[in-house]
């Protein structure tokens, strides 16, 4: 299942990167690890992993890429009370929920868990994802590189997170 859980996290930025655009600066991967909600944890649970990404600047040849944070936490809490504070820490630094992105894929026989989505502003994303069968799950912190697209087809959460409050 943790491969499944990886496969959403690439699944999750697959997603964000074709929302972007192309900006003039880049964050390290210590400046995205800098970002205090890059590292939120739910009380009791345990760090398992810890994946990051920096950002790339588009180049000819090359598209953009967002940066991210992605841990792999384990819980012996309900996911119910773990989606319940993700949703009011994050609500408390000014973040919003989109929604619930549901998958349809499989991956290995399993079908891959569906992300919980946050926006604040238009160039940070948070994704909460449960794998129910190995009481892990997964945050990810995403700085997009550019603005999310404020047009359809891309789904509100993924593609326009425009929360009508200013940049």
């Amino acid at each position: 299942m943790q491969r499944t859980l990886a496969v959403v996290t690439l699944a999750v930025g697959a997603a964000l990167l074709l929302c972007s655009c192309s900006s003039d600066a880049a964050l390290s991967t210590a400046q995205i690890e800098a970002v205090p909600d890059s590292h939120l944890v739910y009380p009791g649970s345990r760090t398992v992993r810890v994946d990051a990404v920096a950002q790339e600047a588009a180049q000819i040849n090359a598209s953009a890429v967002d940066g991210f944070v992605a841990t792999t936490l384990r819980s012996q809490s309900l996911s119910s009370a773990v989606l319940a504070w993700y949703k009011t820490t994050l609500r408390s630094h000014g973040w919003a929920y989109r929604s619930r992105e549901p998958h349809g894929d499989v991956y290995d026989g399993h079908p891959v868990p569906p992300a919980y989505l946050f926006t604040r502003g238009r160039q940070e994303v948070f994704s909460l994802t449960f794998d129910p069968t190995a009481g892990d799950y997964i945050t990810t912190y995403i700085a997009l590189i550019g603005h999310c697209d404020t047009t359809p087809p891309y789904p509100l959460a993924a593609g326009n997170c425009s929360d009508g409050r200013p940049e």
